[in-house]
């Protein structure tokens, strides 16, 4: 039954979410859905963390939507980053000027303060967030960007200047080369 859920349901699912913002009543609708099939509307006989779990570990692998979503969420920022010349990002850089384009990607930022982009986007910019952690460039305050960071703000807001951080990031760009390609070697293996 956990084939069939792959293979006929999550799968149409997954197409779905690619570019729709998903709401939390909705996983739980789904997990909801896929686990009374698997047990035929019967109480679950194993932990749902159990059955979750990959072959090595005495699992069956079903499917988790939300962290399927979730992955392909940071993908798309990754996808945006890496990006050439398609028609979407153009769209994305011009909403995210104010913000200094893929820049953000790389600061230390908080989703709610970003505007001009739909909840979508930032349910992806949420995720690529979390899926960085603390990678080298975001651990130490000392090593973040002050463009777009949360936790430097003037009147309350975290700031860009294009003019500004044009310069800035030309005398960084070295620093800022290391700790990008470092991150996106990370974000490979994603």
């Amino acid at each position: 039954k956990i084939l069939i859920v792959k293979t006929f349901g999550i799968s149409k699912l997954i197409y779905t979410a690619t570019n729709t913002e998903i709401l939390k009543e909705t996983y739980t609708a789904i997990d909801s859905l896929v686990y009374n099939f698997i047990w035929n509307d019967k109480p679950a006989k194993i932990k749902k963390s159990t059955l979750v779990n990959t072959y090595e570990n005495g699992g069956l692998c079903a499917p988790q939507f939300k962290t399927m979503v979730n992955a392909q969420r940071a993908m798309w920022i990754k996808k945006y980053i890496n990006c050439g010349n398609a028609l979407w990002k153009h769209i994305m850089d011009y909403n995210l000027k104010i913000y200094g384009g893929t820049i953000l990607c790389y600061c230390n930022y908080n989703v709610d303060e970003i505007e001009n982009i739909s909840n979508f986007y930032k349910q992806c910019f949420k995720q690529w967030q979390l899926s960085l952690g603390d990678t080298d460039f975001r651990k130490h305050k000392s090593t973040q960007l002050i463009f777009n960071n949360k936790n430097i703000k003037i009147d309350n807001q975290s700031f860009f200047y294009s003019d500004f951080g044009k310069k800035v990031l030309g005398h960084q760009a070295r620093r800022l080369e290391i700790d990008l390609y470092a991150t996106m070697e990370y974000t490979d293996r994603l």
